[in-house]
C-alpha cells in the first residue's frame, strides 16, 4: 500500500482516507544549511520521516510545502515569505485537506522559529470549529523530555539528514568553527524578523564529522516517529469519538 499521496491511484487515496484519514504534511523552507547539508533538508527529512510513520500506523503523507517564514533570509540560497503569506497558504492547504477526508493533519515543521510555527498555529486557528485536528509541531518537540531541541545545521539537524536524507548529505565538506557564507541585501520591513538582517557569523563548534553516533541517531529517530504516530492516532479516535 503506497503512503505517499501523490503517488496513489484514486483506490488507494479513497482507502487510505477510509482507514486511517491522517495527513502527514512536511511544512520546511528553502534555505542555507552550511556546506554539509541540502537547501531543502527542511522539507526532505519531514518528508522521509512521514513516510516511515505512514507505513507503521497508517495515513498519509504530502509532498513538502516550501512556503516557509524566515529564516535567514539573507544567507544564501534561501528563500522566505512574509508570515501573512504563509498563514495564507496553509490556512487554504488545511481546509483542503480536511475537504478531501482528513481528520487529522500533522503539520510537522522541519523548519523552526517563532515566525513560521506561529504562522501555522494561526492558519490552524482558521478551522477550530471543523470536525477535524490539527497539530502543529516541530519533529524535535517529542523529544524534549529527553533533552533534545531542534537546531540549525547543528547536530540534531545533521544527525535527521544522515537518517533520514541519506547520500544527500556530505559530511566531507563540513568544517567546523565559523561556517562559510555568503550574503545578500535584504531590505528592512515592517513585519520583517532579526533573523533576516543577521550579520554575526555562523558558528558550529562541535566536530559533526567525528562526533555523531549513528546507532544513537538511529534510536531517536525511531522514537521521533513513534511518538507521533501514537500521537496521531490518539488525535484520531477523539475526533471518531464526537
Amino acid at each position: 500500500m503506497r503512503v505517499k499521496y501523490e503517488e496513489m491511484l484514486l483506490h488507494e487515496f479513497r482507502e487510505a482516507v477510509k482507514n486511517v484519514p491522517v495527513a502527514y504534511l512536511p511544512c520546511g523552507l528553502l534555505e542555507w544549511h552550511s556546506s554539509h547539508l541540502p537547501l531543502g533538508i527542511d522539507g526532505l527529512k519531514i518528508e522521509e520521516l512521514g513516510r516511515r510513520i505512514a507505513e507503521v500506523f497508517g495515513g498519509v503523507v504530502f509532498p513538502p510545502i516550501y512556503v516557509g517564514a524566515p529564516g535567514f533570509t539573507g544567507y544564501e540560497g534561501t528563500i522566505t515569505y512574509r508570515p501573512a503569506t504563509v498563514q495564507q497558504v496553509y490556512a487554504e492547504t488545511f481546509g483542503e485537506l480536511i475537504k478531501v477526508g482528513f481528520k487529522v493533519i500533522v503539520a510537522i515543521g522541519g523548519h523552526y522559529g517563532r515566525g513560521q510555527k506561529g504562522s501555522l498555529l494561526a492558519a490552524a486557528e482558521v478551522h477550530k470549529d471543523k470536525n477535524a485536528a490539527i497539530w502543529v509541531l516541530n519533529e524535535a518537540d517529542v523529544v524534549e523530555s529527553e533533552g533534545i531541541s531542534g537546531d540549525h545545521a547543528g547536530p540534531w539537524e545533521t544527525s535527521m539528514g544522515i537518517e533520514l536524507c541519506g547520500d544527500l548529505v556530505d559530511m566531507q565538506r563540513f568544517v567546523p568553527g565559523k561556517q562559510e557564507l555568503n550574503r545578500y541585501e535584504v531590505p528592512k520591513r515592517d513585519d520583517g524578523m532579526e533573523c533576516e538582517y543577521r550579520q554575526s557569523d555562523f558558528i558550529i563548534e562541535r566536530d559533526l564529522r567525528t562526533e555523531l553516533d549513528h546507532e544513537v541517531i538511529r534510536k531517536q529517530v525511531a522514537l521521533v516517529a513513534e511518538r507521533i504516530g501514537k500521537h496521531a492516532l490518539v488525535l484520531l479516535a477523539s475526533i471518531k469519538g464526537k
